[in-house]
């Protein structure tokens, strides 16, 4: 399972909480930082210290992982951690397929696995 389908699986009221998680567990690395430092999620990352060729970088690992492509103009547009969370949130849950849908596929598929290992 891919991390768009690890978010996608999220209950629906956790949702958007996964994905400020998995952008701020993106940006640490970038911004020298771990889990005991708190990310400013309304300040502009650049301000932060990100560099136009990290936040480059750091774009083709999000839309690697996400498995959709993200213009890099919504990066300067929204250059913060939660206007970002927003622009990915809708991405993926607001995308011509039917997220809830694909959810329940995962979970079968889950389950089918979990019986199959039992025989």
């Amino acid at each position: 399972m891919n991390i768009a389908d690890e978010l996608i699986a999220q209950p629906v009221h956790e949702r958007e909480s996964a994905v400020i998680h998995y952008l701020v567990k993106a940006f640490q690395p970038v911004l020298f930082m771990d889990d005991n430092d708190e990310m400013p999620m309304d300040i502009s990352i650049f301000e932060l210290g990100v560099s136009s060729l990290s936040a480059q970088k750091l774009m083709q690992q999000i839309e690697d992982d996400l498995g959709f492509r993200i213009d890099t103009t919504e990066l300067y547009n929204n250059p913060t951690i939660s206007k970002l969370s927003g622009h990915v949130y809708s991405a993926l849950f607001d995308s011509a397929i039917n997220h809830d849908d694909r959810a329940s596929q995962i979970e079968n598929r889950s389950m089918v696995d979990e019986l199959l290992s039992k025989l």
